[in-house]
């Protein structure tokens, strides 16, 4: 019977509290990538490569091992993309000075044009996101996210594993 009653509670606490903070984090990733497809529109690249793009911008030199970490898809897709963006003349790769295996990843001039036609508004919809908060605030939702983006990852672990 206490089992019964751990189930019945968890199923009223979810549907309480775990849905609509599940249903509004679904809208904010929806209404996210839909302005990462106008950013990408402008610059004239897939919305994922903007993505990278942006971490590029943000980390001049950054590794395809990192950039894939920020933005959680796999090295190769990486990879790939970069490839592409390479091949239109607005990234590219350079030896490392500090280890010479691996490979850094840079704006090129256009690049760094390109990327910033979107700038305008880019600043005006964080500006418009964000106002909102204080930096306290903001501080606390990152933490937040963290802690939400661990329990995620360990979720689909567990998901993945063959029982």
């Amino acid at each position: 019977m206490r089992n019964l009653n751990v189930v019945t509670e968890y199923r009223t606490r979810m549907h309480t509290l775990h849905r609509p903070i599940i249903y509004r984090l679904l809208q904010v990733s929806h209404l996210m990538l839909k302005t990462r497809e106008v950013y990408a529109q402008k610059v004239g690249v897939t919305a994922p490569q903007f993505s990278i793009l942006t971490v590029i911008n943000e980390r001049p030199g950054v590794y395809v091992n990192l950039v894939a970490d920020i933005l959680n898809v796999s090295g190769a897709f990486v990879t790939s993309e970069v490839g592409k963006l390479i091949k239109a003349g607005l990234l590219t790769k350079q030896t490392s000075g500090k280890d010479r295996r691996r490979m850094e990843l840079h704006l090129t001039n256009e690049g760094s044009a390109r990327f910033e036609r979107a700038t305008p508004e880019r600043l005006a919809a964080n500006q418009v996101i964000f106002e909102h908060f204080t930096d306290a605030e903001l501080q606390g939702l990152g933490d937040d996210l963290q802690k939400l983006l661990a329990g995620l990852d360990l979720a689909v672990q567990r998901l993945d594993t063959p029982r």
